[in-house]
Parts: structure tokens; sequence; C-alpha cells
């Protein structure tokens, strides 16, 4: 299979994990993948286990925090998240006066935890195309505009009509195999992403729809897109192909 097989239509980061997405024109994407993603994380303190995460599956109003990472994030010193909460006050990440207030408004101990390196639940990248979404709509009757947003993808493809793909997840054509995305990136498909209640909640309200993860279980056995390992760091900008590597 060779040529376009699709172009990216939105870069999307978490620089605090399971809050708000920043969304983004470019983004360069290292070995641990795009900068700033994921820079920051709660945890349950001592909490050793691979998934020690607070996260949107218990505390939904967490998706309710808008996020804003000024700096390259190239190292711990220049990490600084901006943080709008839902009422709209102003925070620092940085600032040890908003653990505490988190805590008393959650009702819960926190552990902040901060690395230039992101915390990724799998893979670094995560990928997920409208035809995925689309195709989800209609199997399942959940209704038009299903937002992508809700499986929180750093990358969405809107893929060409290509022989061999099939239309209800072509990305997981890719599976095993490397893709070029833009002129520097490369990605190895990796694995398919498989699905926790987050899709259930509305990204902007946080409103639950406990149908949608029914369904994905139902239709898809639980997943939906796919994680991918970077072979070669490069720049992802929105309008990039996406094409064989």
């Amino acid at each position: 299979m060779s040529g376009v097989l699709g172009r990216i239509v939105a870069v999307r980061r978490y620089p605090v994990k399971s809050f708000r997405v920043e969304e983004l024109q470019e983004s360069f994407v290292e070995a641990h993948g795009l900068r700033g993603d994921r820079v920051y994380a709660f945890a349950e303190p001592g909490n050793t286990s691979r998934f020690p995460w607070v996260s949107a599956r218990k505390v939904p109003e967490m998706l309710k925090f808008q996020t804003l990472l000024n700096g390259a994030a190239t190292d711990d010193a220049s990490i600084d998240v901006e943080v709008r909460t839902p009422e709209g006050a102003r925070r620092r990440m940085s600032d040890p006066a908003f653990l505490k207030e988190l805590e008393a408004r959650w009702g819960r101990r926190l552990e902040l935890r901060r690395s230039a390196q992101g915390h990724p639940d799998a893979f670094p990248v995560s990928l997920l195309s409208l035809q995925s979404v689309r195709a989800l709509e209609g199997a399942a009757s959940l209704g038009p505009n299903l937002e992508p947003l809700r499986f929180r993808p750093n990358l969405v493809v809107d893929w060409a009509a290509v022989a061999g793909l099939a239309a209800d997840a072509p990305e997981e054509a890719w599976l095993g195999k490397e893709i070029r995305v833009g002129a520097e990136l490369v990605l190895r498909i990796e694995e398919k992403d498989s699905r926790c209640v987050i899709v259930n909640l509305d990204p902007e309200t946080a409103a639950g729809r406990p149908e949608i993860l029914k369904e994905v279980g139902r239709l898809r056995k639980g997943c939906m897109g796919v994680y991918a390992s970077v072979v070669r760091p490069g720049l992802v900008r929105v309008g990039d192909t996406v094409a064989p590597a």
C-alpha cells in the first residue's frame, strides 16, 4: 500500500492527566510522545502499582479543568502549567496551595507527580480516526456528532478512501507497521487502545453516557483507536499527510 493515506485534522495534548485538552496547531513529538503531554499527573499516595492514577474515572470533574502549558517542557525546570478551574479561577500546578485546594475539593489525598517524559498509560502516542468514530455512531445508533475528544487521542486522522482499509477502524490495518506523518515523524502502530469509563464522560460537562462504553465493548471488543511508539521524532502539524513509512 502506497501513497497518502490521510491527513492529521487535530493535534492534542493533555498537560495534566485527566484535565481538559490543549488544542495545538503543531507539536514536536519526541521519543516519549508530544512535548509537554501529561507532564503532570495525580496519584494515590503510596500506590506503587502500574496504574496509581487519580483520574476522571474516580473524579469526573477533573475534565472541567482547562490547562495551558507555557514553555518548551524540554526538562523539569521548564514545565509550567496554568490551570483554569471550572469557576474561572487561575492556578499554577507548581503552587503547593493548589494541591491542597484540590484535596479539600475532592475529599481525598493526592500525590502530584511531574515528569518531562509524561505519564502515558501505555505507549507514548494515541491515534484515532474520524472514520472510527463515525462508524461507531452509525453501528450503535449513538446519534450524530460524537466528539472524538471523548477518546482523548493525541492525533486525529481523516483517512482517505484507500482500498484495503477497513471502513470501521482503518487505523487497525497498520498494527505492527510504520507510518510517516508529515516530513519527519515516523510512528509504529503498536496495539489497539483498550477503553475505560472515561469515554462515557462528556469532555465539556463531564456528564455521563454509559451506553458509549457498552457499545464500544459490544461492537469493538472494548477498543477504539490505537497506540503508537515513536520510531523517528519530528514535528506534526494539523494538515500533515499520513503515508506508509
